[in-house]
């Protein structure tokens, strides 16, 4: 990722920049729901082994 101030970056660099590093995080939480998922249903009730 280029560094320049504020008044030299481009609306689209800024984009680019931004965009790269929020999609990345995004697509890798939703490649890893459906299995976080899946183990959050199949896991045993934490609340069966509550006394009250």
């Amino acid at each position: 990722m280029p560094v320049a101030s504020v008044l030299r970056t481009a609306d689209e660099q800024w984009r680019a920049d931004v965009g790269a590093s929020l999609d990345a995080a995004f697509h890798l939480c939703r490649s890893a729901l459906p299995r976080m998922r899946s183990w959050f249903h199949q896991a045993p009730r934490a609340t069966s082994r509550l006394p009250w």
